[in-house]
């Protein structure tokens, strides 16, 4: 699996804001272990990991940290903490597969003593993949639409994609691939172009215009190749509605 483009990513990263990577998440990963029938992780090598990513406006993943080690319960939440105060997620998944819920609930509970609040969020993945074929349903598809930036610094989850599925350990990409399932789906074009018509239908509608016209409206709309400020001679003058409709949708 590649690791995504090779455009230096971590110096992109060091002009970017946190405020413009509005959209944060955080995926902890206790313990990997070795999953029946699998025989790719070796026992006794699975570690923790956690994964920090963003996403900006363009539908572009940014992989801001990741750690992973063998660390006791306390050194893990340890961990935890200083990820959160670190980036600042929305969320922090937990995978809570089997007996990791129960390590969900001893970090709630040792945060709470800690007097700190964190928005810990229990994740339990599909008891019906395997672990593989899910990394590859979640991960492979940024990849491939060249959306996933990874700071060039992260050397062991470069080296854990670039040798996936048959390297000695899968944890972080693991942890990769459960904070990309934490991040909600953006609307296609299709749904935005679909929901800006509704909307646009409602205005006309409050204007008193009949179905016939609004219909009418909405077909003279300017084609994404069409700018609406220069109309053609074919293309009729761009009413205030649309330019009105338009602004809601890229706003």
């Amino acid at each position: 699996m590649d690791a995504g483009p090779q455009n230096k990513p971590e110096i992109q990263l060091s002009r970017i804001s946190l405020e413009a990577l509005g959209e944060r998440r955080s995926f902890l990963d206790p313990h990997s272990g070795q999953e029946a029938g699998t025989a790719v992780v070796k026992s006794g090598l699975a570690r923790a990991a956690i994964v920090d990513l963003a996403r900006d406006q363009f539908n572009r993943i940014w992989v801001l940290d990741a750690w992973a080690g063998r660390v006791g319960t306390e050194q893990l939440v340890d961990q935890l903490v200083a990820h959160y105060m670190k980036w600042h997620p929305a969320q922090f998944g937990i995978e809570a597969a089997g007996q990791q819920k129960l390590f969900v609930d001893t970090t709630r509970m040792i945060l709470r003593m800690r007097g700190l609040r964190i928005p810990v969020l229990g994740c339990e993945p599909s008891t019906r993949e395997k672990k593989v074929f899910r990394i590859r349903r979640v991960v492979q598809p940024v990849v491939a639409e060249q959306r996933l930036l990874i700071n060039a610094s992260l050397v062991e989850l470069r080296t854990e994609m670039a040798q996936f599925p048959t390297g000695k350990t899968m944890d972080i990409v693991d942890a990769l691939a459960g904070a990309i399932d934490m991040l909600p789906l953006m609307p296609t074009g299709e749904e935005e172009t679909e929901h800006g018509d509704n909307i646009y239908r409602e205005f006309l509608v409050e204007q008193g215009l009949t179905s016939a016209q609004i219909e009418r409206r909405i077909m003279e709309e300017p084609t994404e190749n069409e700018s609406p400020l220069e109309p053609t001679i074919s293309q009729p003058e761009v009413s205030p509605y649309f330019r009105w409709a338009r602004k809601m949708r890229e706003s």
